[in-house]
């Protein structure tokens, strides 16, 4: 097959090539998202903080609302105590706790589970301090969720936000797996066509 000829079939082969681009396109822009889940912005107090007095609440914000169902906030001590709490009311990107009453100066730890827009759980821990001397008083009778309380112990950091936006952002996890091998097999198919026109015009 001379040249003049081989031009036309490699230029039936161009609209194809660029058909498999925009497709591995659409495929990568909608599984990246998917791969990130909504994430903790903002909390008040600030994880780290020194307060002079105790909060009215504990308000922690996120990137996206979260739903009503399955958001707790739990708090304990600084020895793992932990401290009865009103339940987590939420108002759109917004979930709270009302200071428990009384409630006296020392170190405390927040410790949070919500359920994300796109329906995933996600969880993590700060802490703070407050000014004052610590409440003393007999071991409460009433206890906050055990799903929130129980996660104090054993938090990690890995369970912070920082992790979560980390996971997002190195494109690991089975969405990037995913993108990685239909971009292969784009390549692969792209590569084969022109060895089969190439053998064809020898």
């Amino acid at each position: 097959m001379s040249r003049s000829l081989l031009r036309p079939t490699l230029s039936r082969l161009r609209p194809f090539a660029l058909g498999l681009v925009l497709v591995t396109g659409g495929v990568i822009a909608t599984a990246t998202p998917s791969s990130a889940h909504d994430r903790l912005v903002s909390s008040d107090p600030t994880d780290g903080a020194s307060l002079a007095t105790a909060p009215d609440r504990v308000t922690l914000t996120y990137n996206n609302e979260v739903l009503q169902v399955g958001s707790e906030i739990g708090l304990s001590t600084a020895a793992g105590d932990p401290v009865p709490t009103d339940p987590a009311t939420v108002d759109g990107k917004t979930v709270s706790v009302p200071w428990p009453a009384g409630q006296g100066g020392g170190e405390y730890t927040v410790v949070w589970r919500v359920v994300s827009s796109d329906g995933h759980p996600i969880d993590g821990t700060l802490r703070f301090s407050v000014a004052g001397t610590p409440t003393t008083s007999a071991p409460a009778t009433a206890s906050p969720d055990p799903s929130a309380t129980s996660a104090a112990p054993g938090a990690t950091p890995d369970s912070t936000p920082a992790a979560d936006e980390s996971d997002a952002a190195d494109g690991s996890g089975p969405s990037g797996l995913l993108v990685g091998g239909i971009v292969v097999l784009v390549l692969l198919i792209v590569v084969g066509a022109v060895a089969v026109v190439r053998r064809r015009s020898s």
